[in-house]
């Protein structure tokens, strides 16, 4: 996650989801129960959990890194935030390709 991104972005717009997420981004991350190509967004992926411990979801997007775009040198966490049950199954269902199932 990028300064740019922390600072003009997450804290700016997802305060409070960023404050109950933080120290669950790594196991979102690592242990997603989805990952879905972002059909709005190109080389991006979301990743999707279910955090049963807080009684929420969690929603990271990943911008991926190819070796043909030097905008984007490294992969970077675009944004996180917390979703309520209709944007997690507007997600699954509506943005895009699966491309982790758990």
């Amino acid at each position: 996650m990028t300064d740019e991104r922390l600072y003009n972005h997450i804290l700016l717009c997802h305060k409070k989801d960023y404050e109950q997420l933080k120290d669950y981004l790594q196991d979102i991350i690592e242990y997603p129960d989805y990952i879905i190509e972002d059909d709005r967004h190109i080389n991006t992926m979301i990743y999707l959990k279910n955090i049963k411990r807080l009684g929420k979801y969690g929603r990271v997007v990943i911008k991926l890194a190819l070796s043909q775009d030097n905008e984007h040198p490294k992969n970077s966490i675009i944004t996180l935030m917390r979703l309520n049950d209709r944007m997690w199954k507007q997600t699954i269902n509506n943005r895009g390709d699966f491309i982790y199932k758990w």
